[in-house]
């Protein structure tokens, strides 16, 4: 009886102490993502669906966007993750069930913003400054440029600058965007133009 509460308390301890030393996360996360919300889908079966995602590190915790979630995630040590409920289309973003598909999130400063992709003006730019207690507001109604599978970046000068791209035809684009407006400046450019025969599609 004795070797077996020993037993049990070495193994109880070694268990502690390898909890204790974990240092890395899995990959794929182990997060509870959503059903998809595209029409006629529950027709193949009902399934969980998401794609593109993205994670910014902001204020010292990571934050994880994806493809049509109605909301995002954070964590301080990227194992666990806390869910935020969140919808970021507007009443006048009529004819699409996509919840920020293939999201860009980026950090100006002190403050997050998060951008859908679309090919219209009409989607907004949204900001905030505490996205932990889910307290978000547009920052502009629309970006005047659209983008499709958009990504934020801002340099170490502090200027600011969006790519967009899905395509096995059309390029990679980069533009500036106005630190005060967040418009374009100017007209996009071509980055990268795809090499088929060297990558394929």
């Amino acid at each position: 009886m004795k070797k077996i509460k020993l037993l049990v308390l070495i193994f109880a301890l070694c268990s502690v102490t390898a909890q204790a030393q974990q240092r890395t996360y899995c990959n794929p996360i182990n997060i509870d993502y959503g059903y998809t919300p595209i029409p006629n889908f529950a027709a193949w079966g009902k399934h969980r669906a998401t794609a593109d995602p993205v994670i910014v590190n902001y204020k010292g915790d990571y934050y994880l966007f994806s493809t049509n979630q109605w909301g995002y995630w954070w964590s301080s040590d990227m194992m666990k993750w806390n869910y935020v409920s969140r919808k970021f289309l507007r009443p006048w973003n009529t004819g699409t069930y996509d919840e920020l598909c293939a999201p860009a999130v980026g950090v100006v400063g002190d403050t997050m913003i998060v951008f859908g992709s679309t090919y219209t003006n009409k989607f907004s730019i949204w900001m905030s400054t505490d996205p932990k207690a889910n307290d978000w507001k547009p920052l502009i109604d629309s970006l005047d440029i659209g983008g499709w599978d958009p990504a934020f970046f801002t340099d170490d000068d502090g200027r600011l600058y969006m790519y967009n791209g899905s395509s096995n035809v059309y390029p990679l684009y980069g533009i500036e965007l106005n630190r005060k407006s967040f418009q374009p400046m100017g007209t996009r450019k071509e980055m990268y133009m795809l090499q088929s025969w060297r990558y394929g599609w």
